[in-house]
C-alpha cells in the first residue's frame, strides 16, 4: 500500500512537468489560435415562413445569415476540417429558422438510421446550441440526423440533459452532395427575457462526422484551457419580433391497463387482477416570458419504458434508477444540484424517483436577472424509505400517503460565480424528513473551479419503524458538507475532494444510501491530444488516492487506483484501470486487488460493440469474509437496414470464496425495434437472468439455482414528445421448484397522449 501510494506521488508530480514537454501537444499541425468567436452576428428577420422538409428552396433562406463550419474542434484543436458545412439562420416573429448544407465527398458513407428521438448518437448529425439568456451557463441544444430524427437536450457547460423535450419540426434529406438539414423552432418552445429590441444570444453550431475517426466541427475555435465551453460562443443579435412562450398547454391523457396474476403460483391458471382506466391532465402556462406553472391531477406516471436489468446481489446499497416521467423531467435541470461520485456509487440530494405514486402535483419554474428557480409539490400515495449507513442501506416502504415538496434557488454573479440554496420537506403520519442547505459552483478563472455544498435534515419515522430498522426515535438532525476543487488545463489536470456525511443525515427525497463517514480524494491525470490523422487520437492517464472514515474516525477504505484510456481508429477506445483497497469491513481486515479492461468501437455505421472484463477481490457481505469476483459484460449493437436496431447486453459475474464459487449469474438483457418512420416504432425487450448458488457456503438456505424472465412488446406512434399512443403486453415468469419457468403475473395497457396548445 505504501508503495502504491508513492507511485502515485510520482504520476501526480509528473502532470506538471511532462505538460510543458513531452505531452505538449501535437507540433506537426499548428491549430488555429482560439479566443472569442466572432460576434454579434446579426440574424436577419423576415415575415416569410418555410415548409420543414429538407429542400431549401423556400425564398427566405435567400436572406438567411451563413455561418461557416471552419473549425474541427475533436480531435484536430481548432485546424480546417475535411468537409465544408454551412450553417443557415433566419427568424421571423414565431419561429427560428435553421438549415445546415453538409457536403460530403462520399455521401454512400453517410452514416443516418430512423430511430426514436434523441437516439441519434451514433449517426451523421448537425446540432445548434442557443443560450437564450446570455448567461454563459446553460443551453438549449437541437439536432437533427440526415434522415430528420430529432434529438433536444438542456447542455450545462460540456454535460448533456436528454429529458427534455420540445415541440418543434426537423426534417432531412441525403443527395449526391451530401445532406440537408432543417429545423423550424418556434419560440414559444423556448425562455427568454422580453426586452425591446434586439436580443442577444449565445451561439454554437455543430457537424459530427463520424468515419474511421469521429470528428467534431463546429463554428468557432475552442480553447481547450478554458473550462467553459458557453463563454466562448459566438453572440447572435436580432429576434426583435420574437416573442418568448406563454401559451397554454393542455395534455391530457387516458390510460387503461388489465392485469392478470396467478395466486396459487406456481400451480392455478390466472386471475384477474388490476383493472384500472384512468383520465389525467397536465396543464402547462407559460405566465411570464421566462416562468413556467405546471399542474397535474391523477397523473400517468408509468414507465413506458423498461428500467435497464441490473443486478442486485451482494449489493450492500440501493440502488439507483434513471428518472423517465415526463412531469419530473421537463424542467428537471431547474432542479439540478451539485452531485458527487463516491466509491460505492452516485449520491444526489433530489432523487425524483423517490416518489413512487403521486395522485396530483404543481411545479413552477423560473430564470432572470441571474436568478433561477424551481418549485415542485406533489401528494405521493406511499411512502419510500431507505435508511443509509456508512456500510450498506436497509429500505422500507410505508402504505401512508406524504407531501413531498422541494424548492431550489441559485443565483449568478456574474459569468463564473453561482450560489444556490436547496429545501426539501415530505410530510406523512408521524413521520417528516426536512433538508435545507447551501452551495456554491466559482470558476476562479479558465482553469480553476470550486465546489462547496452544506445541507442539514430533521427527521422523525414512526416508532415501530425506527425501532424495527435500528433508527433513531423521536426527531434528530445531522449536516453533510463537501469542499471539491479542480484544476484542468489543455493537458493536465488535478483535483482534490473533502466530503462529510453526518451518521443522522438523511435526504428521504434524495438517492443518498450511504451516511455516517467522511471521505478525502486527491488525483489527477495527463492527455495526450493527436490531431486525427495519426494512429492515436488521444491518450490520457488518471490516478487517485482515497481514504474514507466512519464519523468516529475508524479507517473503513483506502484505496489507490490508475486509469488509461486510448481513442485510435475506428472509433474504437481502450481503457483499463488497476489498484488496490485497504478495507475495513464489519470490524474486519480487507486487502483487496482490482483490475479491468474493456473497449468500445463503432467502426461502421451498422454495428458497435463493446465490452468489459474485470477481476476484483470483494466481499461477501452476507458472510462478511474475503470474496472474489470475476465480472465479463459484453454489447453488441446492430443496425442492417435504417429501420431495424438490435441490442444485446450480456453479464457474466461469478463470486468465489474459500471452499468454492458462491455463485454464478448470466443475465441477458437485450432489445429488438423495428422503426417504421420517425414517429412509428416495434419494440421488444426480453430481460432474462439465471443464478446458479452452492448452497453448502451459505449459512442459511437458498435455492441452488432460479431464473427470471422479463417481456414486453410496445407499439409508440409519436406525433410530438406529448401527443403518442402507446399499445404494450408485458409479463414477468419465475422458475419452480422443478427450475420450469412460468409466469406470475401479465399486463396489457394503453396509453393516449394528446398535446394541446391554446
Amino acid at each position: 500500500m505504501r508503495n502504491a501510494f508513492r507511485l502515485a506521488i510520482l504520476v501526480l508530480a509528473a502532470a506538471g512537468g511532462l505538460s510543458s514537454g513531452l505531452l505538449a501537444g501535437p507540433d506537426e499541425k499548428k491549430p488555429q489560435p482560439a479566443g472569442k468567436a466572432p460576434s454579434p452576428l446579426i440574424i436577419p428577420e423576415t415575415t416569410g415562413a418555410i415548409r420543414v422538409d429538407g429542400v431549401l428552396d423556400e425564398d427566405v433562406w435567400a436572406s438567411a445569415r451563413v455561418v461557416d463550419l471552419g473549425y474541427e474542434v475533436i480531435p484536430g484543436e481548432n485546424v480546417a476540417p475535411p468537409v465544408r458545412t454551412e450553417c443557415l439562420l433566419v427568424s421571423n416573429a414565431t419561429t427560428l429558422m435553421i438549415a445546415f448544407r453538409c457536403f460530403d465527398p462520399e455521401p454512400r458513407l453517410i452514416r443516418a438510421h430512423y430511430s426514436d428521438r434523441d437516439q441519434i448518437m451514433s449517426d451523421d448529425r448537425v446540432a445548434i446550441l442557443i443560450d437564450t439568456f446570455n448567461d454563459e451557463r446553460r443551453n438549449y441544444e437541437f439536432a437533427g440526423n440526415p434522415l430528420g430524427v430529432q434529438g433536444d437536450y438542456i447542455r450545462l457547460n460540456r454535460s448533456l440533459d436528454p429529458s427534455w423535450d420540445a415541440i418543434w419540426d426537423c426534417a432531412g434529406r441525403i443527395d449526391e452532395q451530401g445532406y440537408v438539414v432543417e429545423f423550424a423552432i418556434p419560440f414559444d418552445q423556448l425562455r427568454f427575457r422580453n426586452a425591446e429590441g434586439d436580443r442577444t444570444w449565445g451561439f454554437a453550431a455543430y457537424r459530427i462526422f463520424p468515419r474511421s475517426v469521429e470528428r467534431t466541427i463546429g463554428a468557432f475555435a475552442e480553447d481547450r484551457n478554458n473550462n467553459s465551453l458557453q463563454s466562448q460562443m459566438i453572440k447572435i443579435q436580432g429576434f426583435q419580433k420574437a416573442v418568448p412562450g406563454k401559451a397554454l398547454e393542455l395534455d391530457p391523457t387516458l390510460t387503461a391497463v388489465r392485469t392478470e396474476i396467478r395466486p396459487d403460483w406456481p400451480r392455478g391458471g390466472f386471475q384477474a387482477g388490476n383493472k384500472d382506466a384512468e383520465f389525467g391532465l397536465t396543464a402547462k402556462w407559460g405566465i411570464t416570458s421566462n416562468m413556467t406553472l405546471q399542474g397535474t391531477i391523477n397523473p400517468d406516471f408509468s414507465q413506458v419504458e423498461a428500467d435497464a436489468l441490473q443486478l442486485d446481489i451482494n449489493q450492500p446499497f440501493a440502488l439507483f434508477y434513471q428518472e423517465k416521467r415526463p412531469f419530473f423531467t421537463e424542467g428537471a435541470d431547474y432542479f439540478e444540484t451539485l452531485s458527487n461520485v463516491d466509491i460505492e456509487g452516485l449520491q444526489y440530494p433530489i432523487y425524483t424517483r423517490a416518489i413512487r405514486d403521486p395522485q396530483w402535483g404543481f411545479k413552477l419554474t423560473g430564470k432572470g436577472g441571474g436568478n433561477t428557480f424551481g418549485l415542485y409539490s406533489l401528494q405521493d400515495a406511499v411512502t419510500n424509505l431507505v435508511f443509509p449507513g456508512p456500510e450498506r442501506s436497509f429500505s422500507a416502504s410505508l402504505s401512508a400517503a406524504n407531501l413531498s415538496s422541494v424548492f431550489r434557488f441559485s443565483h449568478d454573479f456574474g459569468s463564473r460565480y453561482t450560489i444556490g440554496a436547496l429545501a426539501t420537506d415530505r410530510e406523512g403520519d408521524d413521520y417528516f424528513n426536512r433538508l435545507f442547505g447551501f452551495d456554491a459552483d466559482l470558476r476562479l478563472g479558465e482553469r480553476d473551479r470550486v465546489i462547496a455544498q452544506v445541507l442539514g435534515s430533521s427527521t422523525r419515522y414512526p416508532d415501530s419503524l425506527a425501532e424495527e430498522f435500528g433508527q433513531a426515535e423521536g426527531p434528530f438532525s445531522d449536516v453533510m458538507w463537501l469542499l471539491h476543487y479542480v484544476h484542468s488545463t489543455r493537458n493536465y489536470r488535478y483535483f482534490a475532494d473533502y466530503q462529510d456525511y453526518g451518521s443522522g443525515f438523511r435526504a428521504d427525497l434524495g438517492y443518498i444510501p450511504k451516511a455516517g463517514f467522511t471521505k478525502a480524494e486527491v488525483g489527477g491525470g495527463l492527455t495526450w491530444w493527436g490531431d486525427g490523422t495519426g494512429f492515436l487520437s488521444q491518450a490520457q492517464v488518471d490516478t487517485a488516492i482515497r481514504q474514507t472514515r466512519k464519523s468516529d474516525g475508524t479507517l473503513m477504505l483506502r484505496t489507490f487506483e490508475i486509469m488509461g484510456f486510448l481513442q485510435g481508429p475506428g472509433n474504437t477506445a481502450f481503457y483499463s484501470y488497476f489498484g488496490c483497497r485497504d478495507r475495513n469491513y464489519e470490524g474486519l481486515r480487507f486487502y483487496q486487488d482490482f483490475h479491468g479492461f474493456g473497449f468500445n468501437s463503432r467502426p461502421s455505421g451498422a454495428l458497435e460493440m463493446s465490452a468489459t472484463l474485470a477481476w476484483e477481490d470483494k466481499i461477501d457481505y452476507e458472510a462478511d469474509r474475503p470474496a472474489a469476483e470475476f465480472f465479463f459484460t459484453p454489447r453488441l449493437s446492430l443496425n442492417p437496414s435504417r429501420h431495424l436496431n438490435l441490442n444485446l447486453n450480456y453479464t457474466y459475474l461469478t463470486l468465489g470464496v474459500d471452499g468454492g464459487r458462491l455463485f454464478r449469474v448470466n443475465a441477458l438483457d437485450t432489445s429488438f425495434v423495428y422503426q417504421f418512420s420517425r414517429n412509428i416504432f416495434f419494440r421488444a425487450i426480453l430481460q432474462y437472468m439465471d443464478v446458479l448458488r452452492d448452497p453448502s457456503l451459505y449459512s442459511g438456505a437458498v435455492e441452488e439455482r432460479s431464473k427470471t424472465l422479463f417481456s414486453q412488446l410496445l407499439f409508440s406512434y409519436k406525433l410530438n414528445p406529448r401527443t403518442v399512443l402507446f399499445l404494450g403486453y408485458s409479463d414477468n415468469g419465475m422458475t419452480d421448484a422443478s427450475l420450469r419457468l412460468l409466469k406470475t403475473d401479465r399486463t396489457v395497457f394503453i396509453k393516449l397522449g394528446y398535446a394541446w396548445t391554446i
